[in-house]
């Protein structure tokens, strides 16, 4: 097998009459390709933009919370001419005092953006969740989201809560 980079994913190829379509300017047109028993790589759009330095990943941790207390974190918004792309988020909650870990840690994190309709994704766990969208969710240049999390044990908790894409 080939020696392809870690971000590949492999396919193996047989046939020469293989046609490729190209997308020019909204019209398309088809290449004949010869591969000839090669090896070619594929990657996901968040993948190829992840390759090409357009990742981001937006990360804070609160001070000590309350029950039902929130802190809104994470703020940003694309620059003029960029979308970002949102693939995932995630927060964790965890005890003031280590005496407490053994309670139950529930939290909350939302993701928020004005633009989208206010709360675009709200996810919830015990010591913390994450979800990966298939879909990733597009925030428009210059609109800001963040994400919000939200001790709801009954004991004073920290959190750490995150977004991560890409930006184009």
């Amino acid at each position: 097998m080939a020696d392809l980079p870690d971000w590949t994913t492999p396919i193996r190829v047989k046939g020469t009459d293989v046609m490729v379509a190209i997308d020019v300017q909204g019209g398309y047109i088809m290449l004949p390709v010869d591969f000839q028993d090669q090896f070619a790589g594929m990657l996901d759009d968040p993948q190829w933009q992840s390759l090409q330095g357009n990742h981001k990943t937006k990360y804070k941790e609160s001070g000590t919370l309350a029950w039902s207390q929130s802190f809104a974190a994470v703020d940003y918004a694309p620059p003029a001419g960029k979308s970002l792309f949102i693939t995932g988020m995630g927060f964790s909650i965890y005890a003031k005092v280590d005496t407490d870990y053994d309670h139950h840690l529930r939290g909350e994190a939302v993701l928020y953006c004005p633009a989208l309709g206010n709360e675009v994704a709200v996810i919830g766990g015990e010591g913390g969740g994450g979800i990966v969208f298939p879909t990733p969710i597009r925030v428009p240049a210059e609109q800001a989201v963040s994400v919000r999390g939200t001790n709801w044990t009954d004991l004073e908790a920290v959190m750490k809560v995150a977004w991560w894409g890409y930006e184009r």
